[in-house]
């Protein structure tokens, strides 16, 4: 958990380079009709839920394990987006799945 707060807690004061832009988008996202705070909500907590599972997962088990994890989620995540957005799933797309499942099994 201290690694947790100290990645996140020393990133802040970078932040303040692009404040004014920050600033600005706020004030827009204040006069949207859609709920973008809700959605930003949402997305910071489902962000800590994962990153927190991460530093749980390099706690419990190997770096390789953790990555191995790790690009199976986001594999995971790429074949929902294509079909979610109904994307063509190419050669290239077919490579890369040869590639991740090839890669977990031999581990």
């Amino acid at each position: 958990q201290e690694n947790l707060f100290y990645a996140h807690a020393l990133s802040i004061p970078f932040f303040l380079v692009v404040g004014p832009d920050i600033i600005a988008h706020a004030r827009i996202w204040n006069e949207a009709t859609d709920p973008l705070w809700i959605f930003a909500l949402a997305n910071v907590i489902t962000q800590y839920v994962c990153i927190r599972g991460v530093y749980t997962l390099t706690g419990l088990t190997s770096s390789l394990t953790t990555t191995l994890v790790i690009t199976l989620r986001k594999f995971i995540s790429l074949v929902f987006s294509v079909v979610y957005f109904q994307n063509p799933f190419t050669l290239t797309h077919w490579l890369g799945t040869f590639l991740v499942f090839g890669g977990s099994l031999l581990y």
